[in-house]
């Protein structure tokens, strides 16, 4: 886990994937301003966008999978320990539904972002583009 973090703080993921090119071809949670107007509103929902888009389809889905398996694990090494089993249902009812919440808000904030403007690209699952 330590030795991941210093990846995951620098921002930047795969080039191609939903984010800004930069002139290195790192793609960045960070858009690129225009030199000769600066940064502006479009600039700024598109940073909103995708903070959004990496926390929750970068971090919060990889950590629901793991605590989906965490449950597993605890439910089956029970056995016909009652407290246990309970434990790892109630895990199981807490990551389903912080998962709902967490996509039904993506889903409101895209929708919020369209309306605004945003280009499709920046939304993610609009401009995934098969490698």
């Amino acid at each position: 886990m330590i030795l991941a973090l210093p990846s995951a703080s620098s921002a930047y993921h795969k080039a191609g994937s939903p984010g800004f090119e930069h002139p290195g071809g790192k793609a960045s949670l960070v858009p690129t301003c225009p030199e000769e107007t600066g940064c502006g509103w479009k600039e700024a929902m598109q940073l909103v966008s995708s903070i959004i888009n990496f926390l929750l389809f970068y971090i919060s889905l990889p950590l629901a999978a793991l605590l989906f398996a965490y449950a597993g694990f605890i439910h089956m090494t029970a056995g016909d320990n009652v407290s246990k089993r309970t434990e790892a249902w109630k895990i199981f009812k807490a990551v389903g539904k912080g998962l709902i919440i967490a996509l039904a808000a993506w889903l409101i904030v895209s929708a919020i972002l369209s309306g605004l403007g945003v280009k499709k690209e920046f939304i993610l699952l609009e401009g995934v583009k098969p490698e």
